[in-house]
């Protein structure tokens, strides 16, 4: 600390009790000044811990005092910039947005399962199934519903060849002595298969 430093302390804190009392001692030599206090802070280790405690205690009531009159206000605006909030008409516009958004693909989904179902329907394939294979658009659905056609067909074909393990079968149905073989039932669409099995039930 230099003699400056002491110079200004010492009139920043006058009315100090700590200073008055400190400053009555030097009353007793009649020469005192401030050279000697500031000799006497800079060579009494005593007398300098003494002015860096009063030091310490005017720096604390000024941090306090700061944060009191400015931390909360500049927190605040740190947290606004960083999460900037959003005013009650943002709010209503978001919610709004989102109710159409949901509208939009119930419609969407309302749409796509009845192409779904009328493309089964034309297939011939089961349309309680639709439900799992309508995708994100139609084209998706359709490919979909193809893949569904694919497996079913396949199926039933290999249905149809485990019934028919004898190379020809004459329907009782009518009493029609027309036998079909194998071949005949491959150029059946599934359609004719179905209704031939359901006949000779």
């Amino acid at each position: 600390m230099n003699l400056e430093q002491v110079k200004e302390f010492l009139a920043n804190n006058s009315e100090s009790e700590d200073v008055k009392e400190y400053l009555e001692s030097f009353k007793q030599d009649a020469d005192v000044n401030l050279d000697i206090i500031k000799s006497k802070i800079e060579s009494d280790e005593d007398v300098k811990s003494f002015i860096d405690s009063i030091k310490d205690k005017h720096s604390s009531k000024a941090l306090e005092t700061w944060k009191t009159n400015h931390l909360e206000g500049l927190i605040n605006e740190e947290i606004r910039q960083r999460f900037p909030e959003k005013d009650e008409k943002d709010i209503k516009l978001q919610e709004l947005s989102n109710k159409i958004e949901a509208m939009e693909r119930e419609k969407t989904q309302e749409r796509l399962k009845n192409v779904a179902l009328k493309a089964a329907t034309n297939k011939g394939l089961p349309v309680d199934l639709v439900d799992y294979f309508i995708g994100a658009n139609e084209e998706m659905t359709l490919e979909n519903l193809g893949k569904l056609e694919d497996v079913f067909n396949s199926h039933l074909e290999t249905s149809v060849k485990e019934r028919l393990k004898d190379t020809s079968y004459a329907p009782p149905k009518s009493g029609s002595k027309n036998e079909y073989t194998t071949e005949d039932f491959g150029k059946m669409s599934p359609e004719e298969i179905n209704e031939f099995f359901e006949g000779k039930e």
